[in-house]
């Protein structure tokens, strides 16, 4: 149960406060503060901070879930009107020190005026030393509730109200899985990987390629963190930025930069903002010329197609490649921006949604969204979340998001996929699936290989694959109109540089690399019946059954398999011929 709303209740009327002045107080509009006291908001780390210091209480005693807070005797004036220094019963020994100071001023002021210039002379000394002897910057990690919510073009992540991270939808990484209760500031999602920015200043990274995951344990103090598709970008209390992952576009030349208090980044670059408010950025994304044009950015999100960002009016500004986005102009008081292959959306501070996009069916069920913190963007949806719940629009072939309303036909899955290698490349081919627009085909390589093409075969650069390892490759024939993205066929795939073959007279060949159990247990139900649907197993063979053993999130998770021995190795052509039956815990 949260007592925190009873208890500024409790503390409020005690000492005969209005909610106009406490939202006075804590610098924000009265109605953001009435959702404290009713449960429908939580306050951030720095409005705890305020509350706890304006009561005389701890952080600990206001925050902790019980009834109880300490209230001081105080003589009630009308309201508003109450000495904040009634609630001191006594005068400490500080202010009695004070006192005897400022009647011996009055005695001898010309000494007191010798003792204030000598006491001034060794501050300006002290903080000069303090500045020569450290770069260090006040480390103030903040909850913010902007940073509550993340997503990739197949995941969800999100913090909830009691600082766990949750997630949902495609977890063929490892990426959500056994994802942290602990307190967490800020949570970023990469093509395949999560990363968490703790209340300590540590970060804990989920489903990131081994190597990158050791750079990141090793960082502490950690103010502010980003992720694009295959790096992630950090700032710690110092100002500087660290960086791992993907270079492949220079990404992650990062060390050069310095006095950095804030990280952003698209799928291929970092933005990093500095002190003074300008930005530094390297790789590359669209729109990267134009940041000289802009002196303070307090928001940004990119797509491939588009940059847009935040400027210090509170306003929305994009680049985009080929399309002019009208609404974008009126939207005013934005404290989040997110944007699409072919949409922009922002979120103002009363909670309101906006979207630019061409369907007016997506414009309308936006519209219809309130009290919303954060926003989020895919390449082809957009996610909100109120606190509690999330909400979506667009493509969602993973379950990213809860759906609410009847899906369109689903494509069928692709089929007869052949992989070969030939001189540089590897390449994946497949069959045309009638009414798809496009494939995405993705090769699982801890730092997120994808590639899209409206040409049934796929090359991808060897340079990037190490021999002997094994790659999870996944292809999504892509829907429109009428049409929902099939569910994707997925194989394991072990590549050898012997395989290479600078021939290509030879025809490819299909690959199948067995898996084993252990690949499936810790799937959430969705996206593991989808899983096996992929994979081209009946739909009639497999048997689910629900079991008393409660789940710890929102969404049933598999927690057994039959049908397949624990330690056995099975291609996908095995699988189908398989009596499937799992079972999956119990949500409350």
């Amino acid at each position: 149960m949260n007592y925190l709303p009873a208890k500024l209740v409790k503390l409020r009327k005690h000492y005969n406060f209005s909610q106009n002045h406490l939202a006075k107080v804590l610098d924000i509009d009265v109605l953001e503060y009435m959702g404290y006291e009713n449960g429908r908001c939580v306050p951030g780390y720095n409005q705890i901070r305020k509350l706890a210091s304006f009561y005389h209480i701890s952080f600990t005693e206001l925050f902790r879930n019980d009834e109880n807070a300490t209230l001081f005797n105080v003589r009630k004036g009308s309201t508003d009107e109450v000495n904040i220094s009634y609630f001191l019963k006594e005068k400490s020994f500080f202010a009695k020190a004070v006192d005897k100071i400022r009647d011996y001023a009055k005695i001898h002021p010309y000494r007191w005026y010798g003792f204030l210039f000598l006491l001034l002379c060794v501050f300006v000394s002290f903080f000069v030393l303090l500045k020569v002897g450290s770069e260090t910057l006040p480390y103030t990690p903040t909850i913010n509730d902007t940073y509550r919510l993340d997503v990739s073009d197949t995941t969800v992540v999100y913090i909830d109200n009691a600082g766990a991270i949750r997630g949902s939808g495609d977890n063929a990484n490892g990426q959500i899985s056994n994802l942290s209760t602990s307190p967490a500031i800020k949570v970023v999602e990469g093509s395949n990987f999560t990363i968490a920015l703790m209340a300590d200043g540590t970060l804990q990274s989920y489903g990131l390629l081994g190597k990158y995951a050791k750079e990141l344990d090793g960082l502490s103090n950690i103010v502010d963190i980003a992720a694009g598709n295959g790096h992630v970008v950090a700032v710690d209390n110092k100002g500087r930025p660290y960086a791992v992952g993907d270079n492949s576009f220079g990404q992650c030349d990062v060390s050069s930069f310095s006095d950095i208090i804030r990280v952003y980044a698209t799928n291929t670059g970092s933005i990093l903002i500095r002190r003074d408010g300008k930005a530094q950025y390297c790789g590359s994304f669209m729109g990267s010329s134009m940041l000289k044009n802009h002196d303070y950015i307090k928001g940004l999100d990119s797509s491939e197609n588009i940059l847009a960002l935040i400027e210090n009016d509170n306003k929305v500004y994009y680049y985009a490649k080929s399309k002019v986005f009208n609404a974008v102009s009126s939207w005013k008081d934005i404290v989040d921006v997110a944007c699409g292959d072919d949409f922009i959306a922002a979120l103002d501070k009363s909670g309101k949604v906006y979207i630019d996009v061409e369907s007016e069916v997506i414009r309308n069920k936006v519209a219809g969204w309130e009290n919303i913190i954060a926003i989020a963007a895919g390449n082809d949806y957009l996610v909100a979340f109120d606190g509690v719940d999330i909400y979506g629009v667009g493509k969602n072939s993973y379950h990213q998001y809860p759906v609410t309303e009847d899906v369109k036909a689903v494509l069928p899955t692709v089929s007869n996929v052949k992989v070969t290698v030939d001189g540089k490349y590897l390449s994946i081919q497949f069959d045309k699936v009638e009414n798809a627009s496009e494939y995405l085909v993705s090769i699982d390589a801890g730092i997120g290989y994808t590639s899209r093409s409206v040409a049934n075969i796929i090359k991808f650069d060897l340079s990037n694959l190490e021999d002997g390892k094994s790659y999870r490759i996944e292809i999504t024939a892509i829907g429109e109109g009428d049409y929902e993205d099939s569910n994707p066929y997925a194989f394991d795939y072990i590549y050898h540089q012997a395989e290479e073959n600078n021939s290509s007279d030879n025809a490819p060949t299909v690959i199948e690399t067995p898996f084993t159990i252990d690949m499936l247990i810790g799937k959430t139900k969705t996206n593991f019946e989808a899983y096996l649907l992929g994979l081209g197993v009946d739909k009639d063979r497999m048997t689910g059954i629900e079991v008393d053993e409660e789940c710890s999130g929102d969404e049933a998770v598999i927690l057994e398999v039959e049908g397949i021995a624990e330690f056995e190795k099975i291609t996908s052509s095995e699988l189908k011929e398989r009596e499937i039956s799992y079972k999956y815990c119990k949500v409350e």
